[in-house]
């Protein structure tokens, strides 16, 4: 809805804006980066190595993200599931977890971890 709104405003403005779905994002990523520093702010170690993962789309408990964090894979699966039945930063989808918020993960990828 927020990066709808971004849109909305721009377009209706008549801004001559190139990428109008981009400048929107940006907007919105501006709008919530504190929020997004709070969530990682407020994550334990192996969270953060789980949402990290997902954001780059990665297993979240594999190898591979084991190596990168250097955390046991049974400490990262124990991690997966607390955030999964918390229910607030990773949902699963079709089949998979994912994070729920997608401009977590953008604001994640942009901060290089």
């Amino acid at each position: 809805m927020l990066l709808a709104h971004h849109l909305f405003d721009l377009e209706s403005a008549g801004q001559s804006v190139g990428d109008a779905a981009g400048a929107a994002l940006e907007r919105a990523l501006d709008e919530t980066g504190d929020v997004h520093r709070t969530v990682w702010d407020g994550l334990a170690r192996s969270d953060r190595a789980v949402v990290t993962a997902l954001a780059d789309g990665l297993a979240p408990t594999g190898s591979r993200t084991a190596e990168l964090h250097r955390t046991p894979r049974g400490t990262l699966q124990r991690a997966l599931e607390r955030l999964l039945s918390a229910g607030q930063h990773v949902a699963v989808r079709q089949d998979r977890p994912a994070l729920i918020d997608p401009r977590l993960a953008i604001w994640l990828q942009r901060r290089g971890h």
